[in-house]
């Protein structure tokens, strides 16, 4: 028998489940399974049991398959079924033995007839190749004059050629890939096309000069009849940068069909003689340019980028050819805007900040790849103030005079969100780079003892120069850490969780700040705590209205975004250290006062526990 051993957790989340009931069946009835501690069956187990105080179950059985059901507290969790319980190691050995009866011998027939000759039924056999793609051909015999074919192994020379397609696309040439550029006549409504061997279009230039890309063998055919396989009609050839091009597309008269600049622009209008280019100037070397294919999930299949991964022309997954046209389509300027970089920026309060313990950002770093990680958090501050320092909530500001001195500073008079106070800090100033009316400065907060309603906000430009009007209620733009292209950890509304509705639009703002294709986020819900005092329970457990907002935002948030969200309130009550205190603010619904500095803030060890989940959703994201 193998031990067999987990923790009870609910399946919807992974909370842990101290103290579930655990069922152990046999697999497929209702027949309670035998169970003992150790593996010589002598001292016989509780069935049902009970998962001890960390969660955790163990047993032994000699039931081959089991089926598990959790209960706790009347949740029921879905049945686990057809769990096997066989050593693995046996599994590979019999499975092994099967195979051997199975299979005769590794000798590979002339034909299936005398595989069938040489075998019984249920064993297998090999039969020689019918084709150059093929080493051999793997069958089983159903009766004496019957065999199931089952698979085909690929010859040396078919992996080969895989290998040949994978290096034209990477290198990008055509060849390899059997597509070839082609004169049509005017009637077929193309003048010009890349096609395969059957005539079947990828890309092609109608006759008005657009490009119309036909990825993935859609009903992009072109009729055979209409092609002219004129091989010398067009060519695609590097050309002089001092041309103005580095490579085009050419008719035998040395006309552009299809041509990159060397500032990685297209052009796409056929026959204009205007944009003729001499025979001499062919030849230039190509290594600016590549085309490469790209994972669909930058929307992206193909593409030419310049050295620094810029898109000159793509193909996208819906078949649409897109690039720098000069017809024309400005917005796609460069592979950048496909997906975030690595680096992270860490949007939030305190509970980023948290200065006075070992954060969470810096347990996190070791973690995950080298990268650079901004610390986004100021405490004390509500998702609005938050969002308008990252310009995911514009705060629009009015100014003595409503002018921007030549130079100096100017007085802020009015101000929609505070987005440098706190109630944290009334002592010292918070500085924030960015743009009012056109004008790049530097906002600065002095704080108040009185409070955050008088502190003293001014703007300074960067540079003098002359005055300029500022409307009242102008929108101060922020600079913001990697201009739109950084990951986002996205953690806010603990100071303001009477307001939900507030922090949804926070939350949603945020994720809209990244400019890529494809968003790259992680959403931290807010804890619950309460008094830490010994003996003391919690204000904000289970029935509270602090209770009831956090739970309506945590099930908001991951129905919003699924599994980007990370409710840190319910993971870390796993980590309590068993105390009647802490199993009370589990039973409550609040993260374990061992795991607390205060009310809320996080001890040196609850942000090991959070650095690691988080560590494990980028790692497993490739992030």
């Amino acid at each position: 028998m193998q031990p067999i051993q987990f923790f009870a957790a609910r399946a919807e989340d992974g909370v842990l489940l101290p103290g579930a009931t655990v069922s152990v069946l046999v697999s497929g009835s209702e027949t309670l399974a035998p169970l003992f501690s150790d593996a010589a069956a002598t001292v016989v187990l509780a069935n049902p049991m009970h998962a001890d105080a960390s969660a955790r179950v163990f047993f032994y059985t000699a039931a081959a398959r089991i089926d598990i059901q959790i209960g706790y507290a009347g949740y029921r969790a879905p049945l686990l079924q057809g769990i096997g319980t066989s050593d693995p190691v046996d599994m590979i050995n019999a499975e092994i033995d099967r195979l051997n009866r199975d299979m005769v011998d590794g000798k590979v027939h002339a034909t299936v007839a005398a595989g069938l000759l040489s075998t019984v039924d249920g064993q297998s056999f090999y039969v020689e190749p019918t084709s150059p793609d093929i080493s051999r051909s793997l069958y089983v015999r159903v009766s004496a004059t019957e065999a199931r074919h089952v698979s085909d192994d690929p010859s040396v020379g078919y992996i080969a050629e895989i290998d040949v397609r994978t290096s034209a696309v990477e290198s990008g040439t055509f060849n390899g890939l059997e597509l070839r550029f082609v004169r049509l006549a005017v009637e077929s409504g193309y003048t010009w096309a890349l096609v395969d061997s059957v005539g079947r279009m990828a890309l092609g230039c109608r006759v008005d000069g657009s490009l119309v890309g036909k990825f993935m063998l859609r009903d992009g055919t072109v009729d055979r009849n209409t092609l002219k396989l004129d091989l010398d009609g067009f060519i695609a050839k590097a050309l002089d940068p001092q041309s103005g091009y580095a490579w085009a597309v050419i008719d035998t008269l040395g006309r552009i069909g299809l041509a990159l600049r060397v500032d990685g622009t297209v052009t796409g209008k056929f026959l204009l003689g205007t944009s003729a280019v001499p025979r001499k100037a062919l030849g230039a070397d190509l290594s600016g340019f590549i085309a490469v294919q790209l994972s669909p999930e930058s929307g992206y299949v193909w593409a030419v980028v310049d050295a620094v991964g810029r898109i000159a022309l793509g193909i996208t997954t819906a078949g649409k050819t897109v690039g720098n046209f000069d017809i024309h389509i400005p917005d796609v300027t460069g592979i950048e805007y496909l997906k975030p970089v690595h680096d992270l920026l860490c949007v939030g309060d305190s509970l980023t900040a948290n200065s006075s313990q070992v954060t969470w950002r810096e347990q996190l770093a070791p973690l995950i790849s080298a990268r650079t990680i901004v610390n986004g958090g100021i405490g004390g501050q509500t998702s609005r103030q938050i969002a308008a320092r990252f310009g995911a909530g514009t705060a629009l500001l009015t100014v003595t005079d409503n002018q921007i001195p030549a130079s100096g500073s100017v007085t802020v008079t009015a101000l929609s969100t505070l987005l440098l106070s706190t109630p944290a800090t009334n002592s010292g100033t918070y500085t924030l780079p960015g743009t009012l009316g056109g004008i790049h400065g530097t906002l600065t907060c002095t704080h108040s003892e009185t409070g955050d309603s008088s502190d003293v906000y001014t703007f300074a430009r960067d540079a003098a120069g002359d005055a300029r009007y500022s409307a009242p209620k102008s929108p101060f733009v922020p600079d913001v850490p990697g201009d739109g292209f950084y990951t986002e950890i996205i953690w806010m509304g603990r100071n303001n969780l009477d307001n939900i509705e507030q922090i949804k639009a926070d939350i949603r703002a945020m994720v809209g700040v990244q400019k890529t294709v494809e968003k790259r986020y992680l959403i931290i819900t807010p804890p619950l705590g309460g008094n830490p005092t010994p003996g003391t329970s919690t204000g904000e457990g289970v029935g509270t209205a602090t209770y009831n907002n956090c739970v309506a935002l945590e099930d908001w948030a991951t129905t919003e975004y699924g599994d980007r969200v990370i409710k840190i309130r319910e993971w870390l009550m796993q980590f309590n250290d068993g105390s009647a205190d802490d199993l009370d603010d589990v039973a409550k619904g609040v993260v374990p006062r061992s795991l607390r500095l205060d009310i809320i803030h996080n001890t040196t060890i609850s942000n090991g526990h959070i650095a690691r989940r988080i560590a494990y959703e980028i790692n497993r994201r490739s992030w």
